[in-house]
């Protein structure tokens, strides 16, 4: 929307709030009208449809602005009253004209109307508010914006004020059954949501087309949409209200989709702690390493390279046991068989060779599962890995979560997310190393 259209939607919005809710559009219906001028001539619209004139250059078509009493009258005898109307405008043609309230077909005179010209050509009236007008005809926008806002603070304060009255409400009927008191609990959230459960079924039973039926099944998610995109008010306090609704469902659906997704592909750290493997095994690291499960998601949040060395939050006992378990010797996986040194100069993550086959075993072929038990993106083992296993390997201790290969599913205590031991040592040499294919 364009800086002028909007300042005339403002306008009209204003005029919706004095009961000036209907706009007839009359063309000049002349050799040169354009055909969709002339399919909107003698049509009445509301805030939500209207053309706002001029159409196009050169347009001298015209909006009448009324309330639900002139409509009235107009369909009584629409001939006549556009011809009272073209009386009482004279030579003026194009823009948006303002009828009064007191006016009638047989008495309208210039006095009834209102006409104002913005330099960009919209004709906007704001009679309830003088200094939207600049003093020459035409149109403040700053000011009309600044008495929009103002609208949008009072229908919420009007909004807020129901709410709590409603509440209150609520509160002197608390204690009569358990349904009262937990409606008024949750802020009429119970009653609310068992209203609309009912009024969308009912609709659906008594016009069961694909609109009411998809809207019934997704919990009045189209009457939102509806109200987002095609609005009763435009830029109304309901209107936003509409549009966060759908925005705020729609991130809501895909957040999910997400989710269920990893869940079911095996992927991500939120995945594995959803399906509860990555949340069980946080546990028991607290649990087994005398830490508290805050100390753990504490040392996670640490960005890679800050994260403080294990000796100061786990006891030499709690180490000592658990690089025991790689007394007789380690194992890595690759996708393929390496070539030279195994492992990044620094240090490389390793697993108890004594895990191995056990892990092979409960993978049974499946390289997924594999990679989830060692805390791996689904792939990057790639279809047919190797084993990699050190018998006399150097360097052998506790994993910082500093290292090169720590991902987001590293664990402070020395567990991947699938719960298998793990340590670092120094880079493998060539000669130091045997390679297996995994069966």
């Amino acid at each position: 929307m364009q800086p002028q259209e909007f300042s005339a939607w403002l306008a009209l919005e204003s005029l919706q709030r004095q009961g000036y809710s209907r706009y007839l559009f009359l063309s000049e219906r002349g050799p040169n009208t354009c055909e969709r001028c002339l399919s909107y001539h003698g049509q009445m619209f509301t805030l939500g449809d209207v053309p706002i004139p001029p159409i196009h250059g050169n347009c001298r078509c015209e909006l009448l602005a009324m309330d639900s009493r002139m409509e009235a009258i107009y369909r009584a005898s629409p001939q006549g009253f556009m011809e009272a109307f073209q009386r009482a405008k004279g030579d003026e043609d194009g823009g948006v004209f303002l009828l009064d309230h007191d006016a009638f077909p047989v008495s309208i005179t210039p006095d009834h109307l209102t006409r104002i010209t913005l330099p960009s050509g919209h004709m906007v009236v704001d009679l309830s508010r003088p200094n939207s007008w600049d003093g020459s005809g035409g149109y403040d926008l700053a000011a009309a914006a600044a008495s929009y806002f103002t609208g949008l603070a009072q229908d919420a304060r009007d909004l807020i004020g129901y709410l709590l009255n409603a509440q209150a409400a609520r509160g002197e009927n608390k204690w009569n059954s358990l349904g009262s008191f937990m409606d008024w609990l949750t802020l009429g959230i119970v009653s609310g949501t068992w209203r609309g459960f009912v009024d969308r079924h009912e609709e659906m039973v008594a016009n069961p087309n694909l609109y009411n039926i998809v809207n019934a099944l997704t919990g009045g998610f189209l009457d939102t949409l509806k109200g987002a995109v095609t609005p009763e008010e435009p830029w109304s306090l309901e209107h936003w209200l509409d549009i966060l609704g759908t925005a705020l469902t729609v991130y809501a659906a895909y957040q999910t989709a997400v989710n269920v997704k990893n869940i079911l592909t095996g992927s991500g750290d939120d995945a594995l702690r959803a399906g509860g493997t990555l949340a069980d095994d946080v546990d028991d690291v607290a649990r087994s390493a005398g830490l508290t499960r805050t100390q753990i998601d504490d040392i996670i949040k640490m960005p890679r390279g800050q994260r403080p060395d294990p000796n100061t939050y786990l006891s030499k006992e709690y180490i000592n046991h658990h690089l025991s378990q790689f007394k007789d010797g380690v194992t890595k996986f690759y996708a393929k068989a390496p070539t030279g040194t195994v492992g990044p100069r620094e240090e490389t993550f390793v697993f108890p060779s004594s895990y191995a086959d056990d892990m092979i075993k409960q993978a049974n072929g499946d390289t997924r599962v594999l990679e989830q038990l060692l805390g791996f993106d689904p792939g990057d083992l790639g279809d047919a890995p190797v084993r990699i296993d050190v018998l006399k390997p150097h360097g052998l201790r506790m994993p910082t979560g500093n290292e090169r290969g720590a991902n987001p599913y590293w664990i402070p205590g020395g567990y991947t997310s699938g719960g298998i031991p793990e340590a670092v040592i120094d880079q493998v040499q060539p000669g130091d190393y045997t390679v297996i294919p995994v069966q």
